[in-house]
């Protein structure tokens, strides 16, 4: 059985334990034509930290299956981004750990094909791990994801009430893709197996903006932004929107203004129905069992914003749809049009309204031209 099926089994048996409700939105099992990649793909993933002075990017990819069955997931840790002042008050047994669906430093996948590049942008209060249930399923389908820490925009300077930097994104971008080159040269960890002629870019809010400046550029072949928008005009390129219903940080209204901002042929937008911000991230799921962040650090004693406290459950509220619901739509949707926009496949696949129609009403608005 492969990987992606083991996963479909397991997504259909959660739901019948009684993990999800009714309105679960994971795919009928009879839609693996018309959404095949609402599930994981055929690789096993590993996952390693390259660091280049200050600058610290996290990358997911394919790994030796062998190599990866009997090892242990690896995790993060929240506090990891904050100060060490704010962390050390954070009792060590809180939940402010995630684990990701991959291997700490596990073998690259063997063989001659070189393998596509999408870098990934965090966003605002935010860290390189973000989303690491879209980056590491994207590796699962055969990308490299190279994403880096925006220490100007960050959770540590946010949470300090530092006024955050925007101007950043995109250099820090282009200096993760010299770190991948460097590592595709003899000798690097990547040795000859990146595909540097396919590259994507993807961000989620202000990292949407960073991707929207990074697709300008040559090397850029496409792209997707995630609850985000006010974007620049750019090249006309494939792109994907997506958008959260219920997001009061940037509504479906701004990401739609940001659709039509862009040229077409090539765009598409896909509105999805009861979620908010931050369910393009992990970062609902991090202590949820206590209350979520927002109350992990009330209950530490440290002093958030009223911004902050916003931002950090925007997506996370009991009215929300829980995130994991909708992240088999937004890994499907955005893993569709990257394969679609550098050619992987040779038509659009799983980009219609049949695509769509997988996901029990979760897509409330699809456009595409």
């Amino acid at each position: 059985m492969t990987r992606g099926g083991r996963t479909l089994i397991a997504m259909i048996l959660l739901c019948t334990s009684g993990a999800c409700s009714e309105d679960a939105k994971v795919p009928d099992p009879t839609c693996a034509g018309a959404a095949p990649y609402a599930i994981r793909g055929p690789y096993s993933v590993g996952v390693r930290t390259l660091t280049r002075g200050s600058t610290v990017v996290e990358v997911w990819y394919p790994a030796v299956e062998s190599a990866v069955q009997l090892e242990p997931r690896a995790s993060y840790d929240l506090r990891e981004w904050m100060p060490a002042a704010l962390a050390a008050k954070i009792a060590p047994a809180a939940p402010t750990k995630f684990q990701m669906d991959a291997v700490r430093d596990a073998p690259l996948l063997s063989g001659s094909k070189p393998l596509p590049v999408v870098l990934f942008s965090h966003g605002l209060a935010a860290y390189r791990s973000q989303s690491s249930f879209f980056t590491a399923h994207l590796a699962s389908w055969g990308f490299v994801v190279a994403a880096p820490d925006h220490p100007e925009r960050g959770l540590a300077r946010l949470v300090q009430n530092q006024a955050p930097v925007f101007s950043r994104g995109a250099e820090t971008l282009r200096f993760a893709l010299g770190v991948l080159a460097e590592e595709n040269a003899a000798g690097g960890s990547f040795a000859a197996r990146l595909e540097l002629t396919k590259i994507a870019v993807s961000g989620h809010s202000a990292g949407g903006g960073t991707a929207n400046a990074m697709a300008a550029e040559a090397v850029v072949q496409t792209w997707v932004a995630m609850a985000s928008g006010n974007f620049q005009p750019t090249p006309a390129k494939p792109v994907l929107l997506l958008a959260g219903e219920q997001d009061g940080i940037v509504p479906p209204a701004v990401v739609s203004q940001g659709y039509e901002a862009l040229p077409a042929p090539g765009r598409s937008y896909r509105n999805l129905r009861g979620i908010g911000h931050l369910a393009f991230s992990d970062i609902c799921s991090i202590g949820r069992e206590q209350g979520g962040i927002v109350q992990i650090a009330v209950s530490s004693g440290i002093v958030i914003s009223d911004f902050l406290v916003t931002l950090a459950q925007d997506g996370c509220r009991p009215s929300d749809l829980l995130p994991e619901r909708a992240w088999p739509a937004i890994n499907h949707f955005a893993t569709a049009a990257l394969r679609s926009g550098l050619g992987i496949d040779p038509a659009p696949l799983g980009l219609d309204a049949a695509a769509d129609a997988c996901f029990s009403g979760l897509v409330s608005e699809a456009r595409a031209d």
